[in-house]
């Protein structure tokens, strides 16, 4: 799943890279393009949201402390996260229209550096499920799924030129580290699940706030 949203990104960046320059090194938040800025980030948005859904969703799953009324919040605060980033994808593609968009010089630069982090991920995280049914140390399936995706963030900092994934990739990382060396059984996964959760959402909410900044740019400019 989280290789799926990933491609999804990648493949709509890919699509909105103008050709208005011939630098190609710019990336999802460029200043000089902010009707495409504001899509990107708003997709950036959309996935992080999701993602951190599944991770929260991880972590109150194996606290059996968590109640029904904190479930309902949670799935609220969910869909609030959602529909604000679906109505910055939307306006951010409404603002494109005009625009005369190509995907080529992105898609040269990045495709083939992306697959090949998708394919790690996907590798790394295989290996974590084989070696902790193998070890019978499924407790630490959530810290070793959550280091790869942290580990993950790394190089798509540097492949969308978007340094908050370096913040998120580091952040995920020490999250997973402490949980391990201090907790034990469900509750590393607890700790695992909603320290990077969090980590997403607010990522998400760091993107819409670029996003929601660039729209305006592009409308009032």
């Amino acid at each position: 799943m989280i290789d799926t949203f990933h491609i999804q990104f990648a493949r709509w960046v890919s699509r909105v890279m103008s050709d208005q320059s011939s630098n190609t090194e710019r990336g999802v938040a460029d200043r000089s393009q902010p009707a495409i800025a504001a899509f990107g980030l708003g997709m950036a948005a959309l996935i992080m949201t999701i993602l951190g859904f599944t991770w929260l969703g991880w972590g109150f799953s194996a606290d059996a402390a968590f109640t029904v009324t904190q479930w309902i919040i949670f799935y609220l605060a969910f869909l609030a996260l959602l529909g604000i980033s679906v109505h910055a994808v939307r306006g951010g593609n409404a603002l494109m229209k005009p625009h005369s968009a190509q995907r080529a010089a992105f898609r040269a630069r990045t495709e083939k550096k992306f697959r090949i982090v998708a394919i790690l991920e996907g590798t790394g995280c295989g290996i974590v499920v084989l070696l902790t049914i193998v070890f019978h140390r499924l407790d630490l399936l959530a810290v070793g799924i959550s280091l790869v995706v942290g580990i993950h963030f790394l190089p798509l900092a540097g492949l969308f030129r978007f340094p908050a994934y370096y913040a998120a990739g580091i952040a995920i990382i020490l999250c997973d580290l402490v949980s391990w060396a201090l907790l034990r059984s469900d509750a590393i996964t607890v700790s695992v699940g909603i320290a990077t959760g969090t980590v997403l959402w607010v990522t998400a909410i760091y993107a819409l706030l670029r996003s929601r900044k660039f729209f305006r740019d592009a409308t009032t400019g």
